[in-house]
């Protein structure tokens, strides 16, 4: 059931079961702390009147059990030096639940359930749930856990934009097992914007960009950005005689009202971009990355639609991942039942294959 023609992975944003109100910094956690704290001090001077001598010993545990919870989260906290960033949070119902922002924009504590689907009869041949909610290096690791489980490569890897870096380009390009279709971040609104840097033209020979209306940008100096890759920094001589110098400074990097001039950032890895760019506008290109939207967007569909999947039942990573394992269990079964139940049940007719 499995063609090995073309694998398409996609990631899905599924709610844990987790309390979004339960998400909280270090500041929250210490001042639920500190109300708790002084619960239990009225509790034991009996300041808290109870029916029976029972209901106060279930409050104090009740509320003992809390603190406890309260302070690990706390010590998690400052080992991740939370002290200075009011952004890192700790949801005390599942910990290891994210704040995600699913395609609705509805943010929520999530997992993040990775899925690699054959186009044949879309068939899951590997699944993976991540607790961060981006799908960056996810691309090659599911491609080979799908390999790893079917035994063969496939002809083509499928992916959207939200899997690749700068490097992840240069990375496909020297992976022979499989011939990647994955779009960078920029390929489809760059098309629309006349200004942006990749539709800027090289001059080998002189070693300068020529921006849409003409007007040439030269090299400054080696850089590197936030993540340590090193880029070259080409500037334009003169904007300020330019009719469309602010549609065009828009984008670039270097917004001083000083300098004024239109700045480019140039890659190494940005000819690998250009090189996968070309491969996606062929109508090959086109025709096989067509069937991503086909393949794996319809099972997203069907599990949270039809089969009603919209939040686990289970808490933790290690446990979410087994519950989403049996779904992709029960999910390539249904395909087995829908397409191939006639040949399953000759198979099992035979003696030999049952015994």
């Amino acid at each position: 059931m499995i063609g090995f023609e073309n694998l398409s992975i996609d990631g899905q944003k599924i709610k844990a079961n987790a309390n979004v109100f339960q998400n909280k910094n270090l500041k929250g956690i210490r001042k639920e702390k500190e109300k708790i704290e002084k619960l239990l001090k009225r509790l034991l001077n009996n300041e808290i009147e109870f029916k029976n001598e029972d209901d106060k010993k279930k409050k104090k545990k009740k509320l003992e059990r809390r603190k406890k919870k309260l302070e690990q989260a706390t010590q998690l906290l400052i080992d991740a030096e939370a002290e200075d960033d009011d952004k890192l949070r700790y949801n005390l119902t599942d910990p290891e639940a994210k704040i995600m922002q699913d395609k609705r924009g509805v943010k929520n504590p999530d997992y993040n359930a990775q899925n690699a689907v054959d186009d044949k009869f879309q068939v899951l041949t590997a699944v993976n749930v991540i607790d961060t909610p981006s799908d960056s290096e996810q691309l090659f690791p599911m491609k080979e856990e799908s390999e790893k489980n079917t035994g063969d490569p496939h002809k083509n890897t499928l992916a959207d934009c939200g899997y690749p870096d700068k490097e992840t380009f240069t990375q496909m390009e020297e992976d022979q097992s499989t011939e990647y279709y994955v779009p960078d971040r920029s390929m489809h609104s760059s098309k629309n914007d006349k200004y942006s840097k990749w539709n800027f033209k090289y001059n080998e020979e002189q070693d300068v960009y020529f921006c849409p209306q003409g007007n040439k940008l030269v090299f400054i100096r080696t850089c590197k950005d936030s993540n340590g890759l090193e880029n070259r920094l080409y500037q334009a001589e003169d904007c300020e005689h330019c009719d469309d110098k602010d549609k065009c400074r828009k984008n670039s990097k270097n917004k001083s009202k000083k300098i004024g001039n239109r700045t480019i950032n140039v890659y190494l890895q940005d000819e690998a971009i250009k090189r996968m760019r070309e491969k996606l506008d062929s109508e090959d290109g086109k025709k096989i990355y067509q069937r991503r939207m086909s393949t794996v967007e319809p099972l997203h569909g069907d599990m949270q639609k039809n089969r009603g999947f919209i939040q686990f039942v289970l808490r933790g990573l290690e446990k979410v991942n087994i519950e989403y394992n049996l779904l992709a269990i029960a999910h390539n079964i249904r395909k087995i039942i829908l397409h191939r139940a006639d040949a399953l049940k000759k198979y099992l007719g035979n003696a030999q294959n049952i015994a």
